[in-house]
């Protein structure tokens, strides 16, 4: 497959650590994905599964590919390709500390959509003679490797900050994590504080 990767300096053998920031307030999901990452071409929004007795998902987990870290794989079935595989496989290696005391459920990683097309290299079921003309114009998959995001837990009210950060504290890409920290807490705070439409009067 055709796999289109976002450029980015690898770590090497050097580790990562998983670093985390907390706000006490649960601005709302749709808000902060509207200020923060509705303009990006590569945004993600999951919700976790409702579990009873809940009536609502307990985390939303926010975020794009932005970061030092983060890579895109673009991938085509109709070219074949072992680089969306290799790729994953050494992201997935590299070796990261992730904190005992982690507050969430979720510590980054891949993420990925999958489209129909990929049935006939899963399973092996014949295309049909007309299969070049369903072509789809979006990736038959895209994977996105998330080295930030943002956590909403709505069952504890709270909102959660997540960045794989280079061990090496003269690592530029460590600094880079520490400003979007900074930043992206400032601004959760405006849209905290910020009056919205199910607020009430």
């Amino acid at each position: 497959a055709t796999d289109t990767l976002q450029p980015v300096p690898p770590c090497g053998a050097d580790r990562l650590r998983l670093e985390w920031r907390r706000l006490p307030a649960e601005p709302p999901a749709e808000a902060i994905f509207g200020a923060l990452f509705a303009n990006s071409p590569t945004a993600f929004w999951l919700d976790t599964s409702i579990r009873p007795p809940a009536q609502a998902a307990r985390y939303s987990v926010l975020g794009d590919t932005s970061g030092p870290l983060a890579q895109v794989i673009e991938h085509d079935v109709w070219q074949p390709s072992a680089t969306a595989a290799e790729t994953i496989r050494q992201f997935l290696a590299q070796p990261v500390d992730i904190p005992e005391d982690l507050p969430c459920e979720f510590s980054l990683g891949v993420i990925c959509a999958l489209g129909y097309e990929l049935k006939h290299e899963a399973t092996g079921v014949p295309r049909g003679p007309n299969h070049r003309s369903r072509k789809s114009p979006h990736p038959d998959a895209l994977v996105i490797l998330a080295d930030r995001a943002v956590v909403v837990d709505h069952a504890r009210g709270e909102t959660i900050l997540l960045a794989l950060c280079p061990a090496a504290e003269s690592d530029s890409r460590r600094r880079e994590q520490h400003k979007w920290f900074a930043h992206t807490e400032q601004a959760l705070q405006i849209i905290a504080g910020a009056p919205h439409p199910t607020d009430s009067p």
